[in-house]
């Protein structure tokens, strides 16, 4: 075997765990064979299911496919062993800071809840060893401090209630499930402070009690609801001073109802209502596994209340596992076969969680400001102290070599300035460790114009490093008011938003101002630091030579010098003193000036940058004036070219519908003549028909009254002729007038 061969094995197997933890990890368990199973029919050993432990694969006798998972569990299997390959890596995980869910997923009668929530000694189920690893990892952590909370409910019938409540079920206390910061929410559910074994237990133990349990032909103890246990985990470091990270971590462990088949459960009434529900629970939850394992766009998450209280569990965000457990009976052949299509489908599912962590970045700013500065303080303080070490000694021994001329020359004993030169040699590196003042930038212990310099210097650029910054920021703070102007110079701005910019450039200008004169003020308070200094140091540098001519006058006069070879040595040691104190005076007033003049120099910078920023923003407020004056007169003249246009409309529709109107109005008067001049003619033919209709009656009338005249004197006639003959006659003095012919009478005639 060569060499890359291993390491390719070892590619492999890393490449392996990292796509274990990027998605659902899913493993299977196998219960053990009972009397039912061995009662049925068509039974034959050892079943339906065939664990392949050495591919982690599972045959299905009777289906098309085999399946394989993350690991399979046979009858013979613990809940110790299953814990260690399904809890233990989910409570790692949380205790670096991820989420996490464990899940029991199968039909009804296959261990889940054993699994899950065995609380007998020595068969305890996952959840519990799940708490008691918790509990043990938290009082052993030596790092990090930590917070437990314990809260249990129950999905029955489709609702939530709080197994933690003793009142929840009887007074119909249902909880909903909400959404909190992209986070499963259930407003009202009791979260117990839990940070040991034995508070879980009785917890545990208490909420348990409420859950509802009932007997069916295919589990004595059937759970009728879904169950949740969720702990809320929170971290900081030990001794933490705000600043450390703070890790949040919810930990959800689901037993699940199984699935259940009517005829085979025997349930009815109340049971098959509670069957019905948990049956389609599940199938929503298949849905959900399904969708994201096709990565659709949509996850029908709101389909029940347990796929909702699972989104965060399975929807990526936590660490999870399933583990699905089976039976071997041949009866159950079809709802072994969906676990295992279920198991088999969650594999696919991406999983992409994030330490859920939080920090105070603002006090840990402020801590890693300070240690800096601390830092820094310490570096330059060193750095000053150690150049004015060398300073010293620099100094000391010219002025030794000074002393031995002036020693020479005025006929002492040459031993005894050789055995004072080589005491003196030593004697300054003595002297400034003995003195030194630990952390000061500046001490006493050099008397020449170097280290004061030094001070000088420091203060110097403490003020230039005080004054930078703020010329920076103010620079920025400048191209910020010009950037606002420019962006604003593609809009509409009217004449109070001119304005609105023209307060805001004078705050800026105003801000500026007040920011010189701070500059102003620091660099006073730094020229009273620098005298304190300079006093400091000739208080420190007098004690110096003061101690240093004792020692000087005890060596000499031991060494065998003459009392007036040790007062020409004094004298002219005076003088030096007194010329150093003259040039380290002349040297610090130089400074002083200089440092002044420096002062003046950066105040005249920053003044002239300030005008320059104000020029700059004044011109740049002139042309944004201009460019939006400009933008707005071509505006109005768009405006006014467009209303002109509409004007020039306006007219040329008026004068068509003007047109129009006259053209209608001189049809409507032609027409009108038309219906007088036809109407005129109608009148005419009327009146010359009516004339001549009048004509003919008028002539009838005459003639019918001529008729009837006749008829009335013949009939006289006749009356007359009787009367005369002897006869009684007819009177006729009121005779009824004849009808007229064509049904006219005689009055309607003369009527007409």
């Amino acid at each position: 075997m060569s060499e890359e061969e291993p390491k390719k094995e070892e590619g492999k197997k890393d490449d392996k765990k990292k796509e274990e933890g990027n998605r659902i990890n899913v493993f299977a368990r196998l219960r053990p064979t009972n009397e039912r199973d061995r009662a049925e029919v068509a039974w034959e050993e050892p079943g339906i299911v065939v664990l392949h432990p050495d591919r982690k694969g599972i045959t299905l006798n009777g289906a098309k496919k085999d399946y394989e998972y993350d690991g399979t569990f046979g009858v013979d299997s613990n809940n110790g062993q299953i814990w260690e390959k399904v809890g233990r890596p989910i409570v790692e995980n949380v205790f670096e800071g991820y989420s996490g869910s464990i899940m029991a997923y199968g039909q009804t009668g296959t261990g889940k809840s054993f699994t899950m929530s065995s609380m007998k000694p020595g068969l305890e189920g996952v959840i519990m060893r799940n708490m008691q690893y918790i509990f043990g990892r938290m009082a052993n952590d030596e790092e990090r401090q930590y917070e437990c909370h314990f809260s249990y409910l129950q999905i029955y019938l489709d609702k939530v209630n709080d197994l933690m409540d003793p009142t929840s079920m009887e007074k119909k206390k249902f909880l909903d499930i909400t959404t909190k910061d992209n986070d499963v929410a259930i407003p009202g559910l009791i979260a117990e402070p839990c940070n040991d074994a034995e508070t879980f237990e009785r917890l545990y133990s208490d909420g348990d009690t409420r859950r509802t349990v009932a007997k069916t032909a295919m589990n004595p103890e059937s759970s009728r609801g879904h169950a949740c246990v969720m702990i809320a985990i929170k971290s900081t470091p030990k001794g933490d001073d705000g600043t450390g990270e703070t890790r949040h971590a919810k930990f959800w462990m689901i037993d699940l109802a199984g699935y259940e088949n009517f005829e085979q459960t025997k349930c009815v009434g109340k049971q098959r209502e509670e069957a019905k529900c948990i049956n389609g629970s599940l199938m929503a939850l298949g849905g959900v596994v399904s969708a994201l394992a096709q990565k659709q766009t949509h996850v029908p998450w709101r389909n029940s209340k347990l796929t909702r209280l699972l989104s965060d569990a399975i929807g990526g965000k936590s660490k999870s596992t399933i583990c699905i457990t089976l039976g071997p009976s041949q009866t159950h052949f079809s709802s072994t076969k969906v676990t295992l299509d279920f198991g088999a489908r969650a594999m696919a599912v991406k999983v992409k969680a994030d330490i859920r962590g939080s920090m105070n970045f603002a006090a840990l700013c402020k801590k890693l400001q300070a240690q800096l500065a601390e830092e820094i303080e310490k570096v330059f303080a060193g750095l000053e102290r150690e150049k004015v070490l060398e300073d010293e000694i620099d100094r000391i021994k010219n002025k030794h070599e000074k002393q031995l001329k002036q020693l020479l020359a005025g006929g002492a004993d040459s031993a005894a300035i050789e055995a004072m030169l080589a005491e003196n040699k030593a004697e300054p590196k003595v002297d400034m460790s003995s003195r030194s003042a630990p952390g000061k930038v500046s001490t006493g212990e050099s008397d020449d114009e170097d280290g004061e310099g030094g001070g000088g210097a420091d203060a110097d650029a403490d003020a230039g490093g005080d004054g930078e910054p703020d010329i920076t920021l103010d620079e920025g703070g400048g191209g910020g008011a010009g950037g606002g102007g420019g962006g604003g110079g593609g809009a509409k701005v009217s004449s109070e938003e001119l304005d609105k910019l023209r307060e805001t450039h004078e705050n800026e200008v105003n801000e500026l101002r007040s920011k010189i004169e701070e500059e102003m003020t620091k660099l006073k308070e730094k020229e009273s630091e620098c005298e304190k200094l300079g006093q400091y140091i000739t208080t420190q540098k007098e004690e110096f030579t003061n101690e240093q001519l004792r020692l000087k006058e005890e060596q000499a006069l031991n060494s065998g010098v003459s009392k007036d070879g040790l007062e020409q040595l004094k004298t002219e040691y005076d003088k030096q003193v007194t010329s150093i104190r003259t040039m380290m005076e002349t040297t610090h007033e130089a400074r002083m000036a200089e440092i002044q003049d420096e002062s003046k120099k950066e105040i005249a910078s920053l003044k002239e940058k300030m005008s320059e920023n104000q020029s700059v923003a004044n011109e740049e407020y002139e042309n944004m004036k201009e460019s939006l004056t400009s933008k707005m007169e071509e505006e109005i003249a768009k405006i006014k070219a467009k209303a002109s246009d509409v004007q020039e409309k306006l007219k040329r529709n008026h004068n068509v519908i003007k047109n129009s109107y006259q053209e209608q109005k001189d049809k409507l008067k032609k027409e009108i003549e038309r219906l007088k001049q036809a109407h005129g003619q109608e009148n005419e033919q009327l009146a010359e028909k009516g004339g001549e209709s009048l004509r003919n009656l008028t002539e009838q009338h005459h003639a019918i009254k001529k008729n009837y005249q006749e008829q009335i004197a013949k009939l006289k006639a006749e009356n007359d002729a009787l009367r005369a003959k002897g006869g009684n006659g007819v009177a006729h003095s009121d005779p009824t007038p004849a009808p007229a012919e064509n049904g006219v009478s005689e009055e309607v005639a003369d009527d007409e």
